[in-house]
């Protein structure tokens, strides 16, 4: 697919904004609320974190969510953050060792987490799929792994087909964990 967007953080664009206009602090929220809006995911936690939570955690440093926009709005978006993987205890000591480098016994280890990231179903002919998603995702993360290290990237869903989907994009799928409510949670990895 030929580049037609931009990748832009609500963090890099609310800065630009503020610049502009140092004075109106509420109209930084009115305008990336209004570039929200229009997002439309099939996924209604998809949706409802990107209109709802996502500039909140900008504004607390707990993550960073990334849009990527052309001349249409907001075509799709990942959000990124930091935390920490918990190794099971049905893991081997050898994929231990191999996902964490140095030790078989570790019982954890630092990794970077795709929090969320969704498509807009909005707009029409939406040139963003997951690929698309996946390459400007990585691209984000290899400039951290560049500054700061780190091995593995993990992504937690709900839905096995979302599960299929993620280990089709290079994602191991680890033992999973079920929820109090019955649900499997399946947890994905990728080394970096």
């Amino acid at each position: 697919m030929e580049n037609n967007f931009f990748v832009i953080s609500l963090f890099e664009m609310k800065n630009k904004v503020t610049e502009q206009y140092p004075n109106s602090p509420k109209f930084v929220d009115l305008l990336i609320e209004e570039t929200l809006k229009d997002f439309s995911s099939k996924n209604e936690r998809i949706e409802k974190f990107l209109k709802e939570v996502a500039y909140k955690n900008e504004l607390k440093n707990m993550s960073r969510t990334f849009l990527i926009m052309n001349n249409l709005g907001v075509l799709g978006y990942f959000t990124l953050g930091l935390g920490t993987f918990e190794f099971h205890p049905t893991i081997s000591k050898s994929q231990v060792k191999k996902l964490h480098g140095e030790s078989s016994t570790a019982d954890s280890m630092p990794c970077y987490l795709i929090m969320k990231l969704g498509k807009n179903y909005g707009i029409e002919n939406n040139p963003v799929n997951i690929k698309v998603i996946f390459e400007e995702l990585f691209k984000k993360i290899f400039i951290m792994q560049e500054l700061i290290g780190g091995r593995i990237v993990v992504i937690e869903c709900l839905e096995e087909k979302l599960k299929n989907h993620y280990s089709k994009n290079g994602f191991t799928v680890m033992p999973s964990d079920i929820l109090k409510d019955g649900k499997e949670k399946y947890i994905l990895v990728k080394s970096i």
